[in-house]
């Protein structure tokens, strides 16, 4: 996750015309001096151009939809994130409704966990500034093994081996909000 914001740093650097990031970088006093110089002149640009010049319509239409592009990945992944939260909550094998079989002379609990894999948002080739997001998950069966109820209750679940099923599901974004 750490490394999606990362990414989306990093974007939102480039797109802003900030072509790099110094990451724990010591700066001499003149390195610093002529930071500040640079960033009171930048402030003074109203375009956000690092030349001076102004944006074309074309460019600035193409940066404001980028970054709206941006907004929207943004916002489906944390809906997608609550989404799968959701299903794991009211899952009918899920955690909260684990079964425990006596197997022999084992016992073994199991529950179905729900794990996002992606999250994608697409603007339709047909109908333009509208978006579809895919989210694609896999429900996976977990496993503990022990000598008694309570033993396979507090193991370590793991997860049984092709038992995974993947899902995806597709959601519009229609009045401001993911649906």
């Amino acid at each position: 996750m750490r490394l999606q914001y990362l990414a989306l740093i990093c974007v939102l650097a480039a797109s802003l015309g900030m072509g790099h990031i110094a990451l724990a970088q010591e700066q001499t006093p003149d390195a610093v001096q002529n930071s500040t110089q640079n960033a009171s002149q930048g402030e003074a640009l109203s375009d956000g151009s690092a030349n001076g010049a102004a944006l074309t319509p074309e460019e600035a239409a193409a940066k404001k939809k980028e970054e709206a592009q941006i907004k929207m990945a943004s916002d489906f992944s944390r809906f997608s994130d609550t989404w799968v939260a959701r299903l794991n909550r009211s899952h009918s094998n899920g955690y909260g409704n684990m079964h425990v079989v006596q197997d022999g002379g084992v016992y073994r609990a199991r529950y179905h966990r729900i794990e996002k894999r992606s999250s994608v948002v697409r603007e339709s080739p047909s109908q333009p500034g509208h978006y579809c997001g895919i989210l694609r998950y896999h429900d996976t069966l977990y496993e503990s093994v022990g000598q008694t109820r309570e033993e396979s209750l507090a193991g370590e679940f793991i997860p049984v081996s092709g038992t995974a099923r993947a899902f995806s599901e597709i959601f519009q974004y229609s009045k401001g909000a993911w649906k």
